[in-house]
């Protein structure tokens, strides 16, 4: 990859004269700042390797050192079988380590990846795992022949594997979290975000993902700093030493003592607007499907996958609204405009001026409902009903695996006690006619053409058995198999049309610079249910437990604040208060406000931005450039002592409604921006492919984890419904959204 041209600013001296074993500063964060700016990381190199170059606690043979954290697959056993018995590769390698003064904490085998990322993060890659402590009088040096040293001895007994020593509690993984907006460090951000923004540009070009200040926690115990966050795409070359050297001495230098402690972090990322750049977005035909196996129902209700003709992916019914406009009201479903643009694969010039103008409104005098850029909706996405159908179909199959099972080991039973009536004398035998009484309970169950001759059959053999032994087991068996009939029927049923697009904003721009992206679906007004549905339907989900609100952070905790049971009223954003949302992908997730807005860089394509009299503006260049936007940031959980993030938001969550803890739709979810370097491992980041059960299915087969291509993404970029209500006034004839 070429390099943009060089900035002007001034090259500062701040290369230490030590290396990194003399004198280094103890704290895990100084020690990684101090690193950053060595003579050692001058140069050109990609992200992964600065990165890598800058954090002494983790050492490996690997030849890219993909960031952490790594995700472990299936555990090797062989592998470890091997190393736990052979005494003689045992030895070896702990006396190299003890002759290289690496303390060993744990030595085993595992299958590492880091799942999604490019040019090979998901192979799985046998590694031995050697967890140290990182001592001063040992330092990377010694670690690095160490590792090199094991490898040698895996090479000499015909294992291949990597080698990795680390310090997994000083080893560098970041966890973004959230800053209240009056926090002293967001009033000095904000006095040089513009000009920061600028110089980003001049020196990287395109190449750059988002851009703000966080709360970081680095790992366990390392503290909490403040860092001003560049995220770059995986792979980006760059003097990545000479950018921060700089930002240190023209932005954060100047400022005064209390808050020059800020520090600077470059990680690779990805946001939905990278993801844009190839089209369709978040609507991707070959991503997973979401099975909703266990929250189906026949009409769609807030956060249901939604998705249109010709596309395979989807989005996010955020909810039900009204469109008021004068003294006419109609009944819609709020969405994001991507989410139900036309599929450019039925026609791309439809798609270009759908994105560059989106829709209008109809007017009595153009009712122009038949215009091809207004897209039939359905329910659900296509990926998801195929993945919801094979949930259903696996466990029906699983229900006729384990009744099978059951039927020979009762018939067993059945059989051994006939055996020992037929040993008694006649006079003392028991009439055996009540083992036959089951059977009369059992009906055939309809499964399907494919598996109806084998239920008869096992219904006619089912006849003998002990019903004491078999009511419960079989009750919930049948319950199991009419739900997963159920769900076969629904998905028979679909893709269901729920209605057709009725004003759109296309790819648009606020006045204030931020992402306009929002739709209104008109429900069919044919579909009499649906609209008896979309008049009723606005129940919030159950009450998420709002997690982790640090006090010294917020005000008070969430747990104080109640909220109807239905959506009420249309809000909008504040900076520092609690929301939530309810996906089609994450499902219920929380999070904070962010205190400030951050820098995303702008997805390629057709851009439309409005002056604030709601005109568009003629003379706007859309690429290459950039929004400012407010983004929910998902906070560290209190039953959790570890640092941890949870995903806000995924590819498919777009169109989700943001609802403040007062029960208003307060905004809209429309992207998401994504660090591929940390947070820490926590069980609900992957939500595709993961391994086990998914959705309460009976069926466990194990999922293959490299197969996870979705993002964890704990920061969620929103747009205000003040934005779109603005919007709607100056382009609408003076429309505003109502939630009664």
């Amino acid at each position: 990859m070429t390099s943009s041209p060089r900035g002007r600013l001034e090259l500062p001296n701040y290369s230490p004269s030590t290396s990194p074993q003399r004198g280094a500063p103890e704290s895990p964060v100084k020690r990684r700042r101090f690193l950053q700016l060595t003579d050692e990381n001058g140069g050109e190199m990609t992200i992964e390797a600065f990165l890598y170059q800058s954090d002494e606690y983790r050492s490996t043979t690997a030849s890219i050192p993909f960031p952490l954290p790594l995700v472990p697959g299936r555990y090797p056993e062989a592998l470890n079988k091997r190393l736990q018995n052979d005494v003689d590769l045992r030895s070896s390698l702990y006396n190299l380590l003890e002759r290289h003064q690496v303390i060993v904490k744990r030595m085993s085998f595992e299958i590492l990846s880091k799942l999604g990322y490019p040019r090979g993060g998901s192979k799985p890659t046998p590694t031995l795992q050697i967890a140290s402590e990182h001592l001063d009088s040992a330092g990377r040096h010694q670690w690095s022949s160490a590792k090199r040293g094991c490898q040698a001895i895996l090479e000499e007994r015909n294992i291949q594997a990597e080698v990795e020593i680390i310090d997994l509690n000083r080893a560098f993984i970041p966890t973004l979290l959230p800053i209240h907006p009056e926090d002293p460090h967001i009033a000095a951000y904000e006095s040089f975000r513009q000009r920061l923004i600028s110089y980003v540009i001049s020196e990287l070009g395109n190449q750059w993902c988002s851009l703000c200040i966080y709360a970081v926690e680095h790992n366990h115990n390392a503290g909490r700093t403040y860092q001003i966050v560049l995220m770059v795409p995986p792979f980006t070359v760059y003097g990545w030493a000479l950018m921060t050297r700089r930002i240190y001495k023209h932005f954060i230098d100047p400022l005064p003592s209390l808050t020059r402690d800020i520090g600077v972090t470059i990680i690779p990322g990805v946001t939905s607007a990278m993801l844009a750049d190839n089209e369709e977005s978040e609507r991707d035909d070959n991503a997973n499907g979401k099975s909703f196996y266990s929250t189906l129902t026949a009409l769609p209700s807030i956060g249901a996958s939604i998705g249109v003709m010709g596309a395979k992916g989807g989005g996010t019914l955020g909810g039900y609204v009204s469109l008021k406009q004068s003294n006419q009201i109609q009944r819609c479903i709020l969405t994001t405009s991507h989410v139900v643009q036309p599929a450019s694969t039925i026609s791309k010039a439809h798609t270009d001026s759908y994105l560059k103008s989106g829709v209008n409104l109809p007017t009595l005098s153009n009712d122009n409902m038949q215009d091809p850029r207004r897209s039939n909706v359905h329910t659900m996405a296509i990926k998801d009903i195929n993945a919801t159908r094979s949930a259903a179909q696996k466990t029906i199959a699983r229900i006729h695996r384990t009744r099978a099972e059951q039927q020979a080991m009762e018939r067993e039973l059945y059989n051994r006690l006939k055996q020992q009536e037929e040993a008694k004398p006649e006079r003392e035998q028991s009439d055996l006619a009540h083992l036959f009484q089951h059977s009369l309970k059992m009906e055939p169950i309809p499964v399907g053409s494919l598996v109806r001759a084998e239920e008869d059959k096992i219904h006619q053999e089912m006849k003998g058995r002990d019903t004491s032994l078999l009511d419960i087991r079989i009750s919930g068996l049948k319950k199991a198999t009419d739900y997963a009939n159920s769900i076969l029927a629904i998905c028979n049923s679909m893709p269901r049309t729920i209605g057709k697009v009725y004003y759109a904003s296309g790819a648009g721009l606020s006045a204030a610079g931020q992402t306009l992206d929002f739709a209104l679906v008109a429900p069919d007004p044919n579909d009499k249910d649906l609209l008896n549905h979309a008049a009723t339907d606005n129940y919030l989900p159950p009450r998420p437990a709002f997690e982790g609100k640090e006090p010294q952070d917020f005000e008070c905790l969430a747990e104080d604040y109640t909220y109807p049971e239905q959506v009420r009223g249309v809000g909008s954003l504040v900076k520092g208060e609690w929301y939530f949302k309810k996906g089609r992908t994450t499902g219920i997730t929380v999070g904070v406000c962010h205190g400030t807005e951050t820098y995303v860089r702008m997805a390629a394509g057709h851009r439309t931005k409005y002056l604030a009299n709601g005109t568009k503006d003629p003379s706007f260049n859309p690429y290459p450039s950039y929004t400012s936007e407010l983004m929910i940031v998902t906070s560290k959980t209190r039953e959790l002592k570890d640092p941890s993030s949870r995903a806000f938001s995924q590819p498919g969550d777009s169109g989700a409604m943001v609802i403040g803890v007062a029960g208003t739709v307060d905004g809209l979810n429309v992207g998401f921006v994504c660090g591929l370097c940390g947070p820490a491992i926590h069980p609900d980041i992957f939500t595709t492919g993961e391994r086990g059960s998914r959705e309460g299915e009976i069926d466990s087969d194990k999922s293959d984890p490299t197969k996870v291509t979705e993002y964890a993404a704990p920061c969620g970029v929103v747009m205000s419904m003040d934005v779109v209500q603005d919007h709607l006034r100056m382009t609408a004839q003076g429309a505003s959204l109502i939630v009664p």
